[in-house]
């Protein structure tokens, strides 16, 4: 039993729950177990987190922080280290003025990069297109924590010069949890993100999972270099099964004429854990940048 607090409308002196109690409002305030949150926000009572069983969107995450992996294959491609501070060049372009928005970003880099003992996310500046600075301040994507801006950075010590050798392994870049039963049987998730690659053919993916499996997909390649997407998957009448648009190369708006995991069965009566995740399929490529922006979901009784 989880017991919550609920405002009640005015005028109310008192409510009857379907076990037959009945609750009397101290201060237009009653306490309950939250297992009769339906019953009281059809009676017109909320709570603090209830409002999304009207059919209010309820956002779970939420953050306009560029967060860029760089590519480095350790010879002639990539990120490589000046030796000097944190300095860092580029040997092109992520995209030609992207800069312009990644005066304060988080840059992940692996283990042993530039001398670092451990792989992360790390505040980073970018000065042109092509160099850039990165600092001591990190970001770790657990559960629910969004990146903070830094606005009085640490340098670093003098890192190590050279060339980065970067994971091709998906990365993640932010972790929360979809509440058991805040979809119901109908209900619907959207995911608006800005997604950032050059045009190379090699693909930069971007993912979300739930419970690790793939409930959304898009990659930029030869054909999509700077994409702002809102992706969506529902539960189709029960809580147990999704369906969605096309994955892989699909969002809202995309037309295809194949399916590729377009329907799940991810138990959402459960809490789910999202995770957010980029990748390179190639580290020789410059990188990709990714900013999550907000992730929502609508009830559907």
């Amino acid at each position: 039993m989880t017991i919550k607090k609920y405002a009640v409308p005015a005028g109310v002196t008192s409510i009857t729950l379907p076990d037959g109690s009945v609750l009397i409002p101290v201060g237009n305030v009653v306490s309950t177990d939250s297992g009769y949150e339906s019953e009281l926000v059809r009676s017109g009572c909320v709570s603090d987190d209830s409002l999304y069983l009207l059919g209010i969107p309820r956002v779970l995450w939420q953050s306009g922080m560029p967060l860029v992996l760089p590519g480095g294959d350790g010879g002639a491609n990539g990120l490589s280290f000046t030796g000097t501070r944190g300095l860092f060049t580029l040997s092109a372009a992520i995209l030609s003025g992207v800069s312009a928005m990644l005066g304060g970003c988080y840059l992940y880099l692996p283990a042993g990069a530039g001398g670092l003992e451990s792989s992360g996310w790390r505040w980073a500046q970018f000065s042109s297109d092509t160099a850039g600075e990165v600092f001591q301040e990190t970001f770790t994507p657990a559960p629910g924590a969004v990146p903070p801006w830094v606005s009085s950075p640490t340098q670093q010590p003098d890192l190590t010069a050279g060339r980065i050798t970067q994971s091709t392994s998906e990365i993640t870049a932010a972790s929360f949890t979809l509440p058991g039963g805040s979809m119901g049987p109908n209900g619907i998730i959207r995911w608006l993100t800005k997604q950032v690659g050059n045009s190379s053919a090699n693909v930069k993916g971007f993912r979300l999972r739930g419970n690790g499996t793939q409930i959304s997909y898009a990659a930029t390649t030869t054909v999509n270099n700077d994409m702002d997407v809102d992706f969506a998957r529902q539960n189709a009448g029960i809580t147990s099964k999704q369906n969605s648009h096309r994955q892989g190369p699909g969002w809202i708006g995309n037309s295809s004429t194949t399916y590729g995991s377009d329907d799940t069965a991810i138990d959402t009566s459960a809490d789910v854990s999202i995770t957010a995740t980029m990748q390179l399929a190639s580290n020789a490529d410059t990188g990709a940048v990714f900013v999550l922006r907000q992730f929502s979901v609508t009830h559907g009784a």
